[in-house]
């Protein structure tokens, strides 16, 4: 923890103590520059006063809970956040549709079950938005019966996914350049929302020190690693396709 802020912000209070009172309070959507505040002026009294944090503030959880009470929560825009990466997702999918069908020199059958497998894939994102503030607190409370939870809920959807696959009905039949080009449009839209979310700050709310508000605090990356990781997945995919079809 030595190199951290946390550490820079709290070097004489119990690491344990701070990093128990920093999971708590992001779980209940403090500011960064809130936790920040209340670090420094936790540390300056266990300094002057000699005493431990454990001593002076009492449990780490109930001292943040406390915290946290003291104004309303600015709460987690997760439709904000999760909206970008499927729409990248969704850009992938169609992107690679469009390679295949030129690979193979065809044009790209849209069915009923695709279709309805893109609006099932909407869906279930606005209720994981809607929920996850709730969720992410059992989450980490209990990492077991949450793992078996989405395990659960992830073959659900893997099920409902290859039933909605299954219906072969076209909805519409489109030329691979036009589907190349949208998927590509929708792909560039996902990375723009992404930057556009860490630029305003929704994807990035550092720890930071009184006054100091961005010089000591971590920087985010400048692309974010799920733009990077759909990239990755169109250059890999189209490699592959290009290669099954002798292109």
């Amino acid at each position: 923890m030595t190199d951290r802020l946390e550490a820079r912000l709290a070097p004489d209070m119990e690491p344990t103590w701070v990093e128990q009172f920093i999971l708590e309070a992001r779980l209940r959507d403090v500011p960064g520059d809130r936790i920040g505040d209340a670090l420094t002026e936790a540390n300056a009294h266990c300094r002057d006063a000699g005493e431990t944090a454990e001593h002076a503030f009492g449990d780490p959880a109930a001292y943040a809970r406390a915290i946290a009470s003291g104004r309303p929560a600015e709460r987690t825009d997760w439709f904000r956040l999760l909206a970008p990466s499927v729409v990248q997702l969704v850009g992938v999918v169609v992107t690679l549709n469009g390679v295949g069908a030129w690979a193979a020199g065809d044009a790209v059958t849209v069915t009923w079950g695709m279709a309805a497998m893109l609006v099932l894939l909407c869906l279930n994102v606005v209720a994981l938005a809607l929920v996850l503030d709730r969720a992410l607190s059992t989450i980490v409370r209990r990492p077991v019966l949450s793992a078996v939870v989405a395990g659960g809920a992830a073959a659900v959807a893997a099920g409902a996914v290859a039933a909605l696959l299954l219906i072969e009905t076209p909805l519409v039949v489109l030329p691979f350049g036009a589907v190349l080009v949208v998927g590509v449009i929708i792909l560039a839209a996902g990375i723009a929302a992404e930057q556009a979310a860490m630029r305003s700050g929704v994807a990035h709310d550092p720890i930071t020190a009184p006054g100091n508000p961005e010089d000591d605090a971590e920087r985010p990356s400048r692309f974010p690693w799920t733009s990077l990781t759909s990239l990755a997945w169109v250059a890999i995919g189209a490699a592959v396709i290009a290669v099954l079809n002798g292109r």
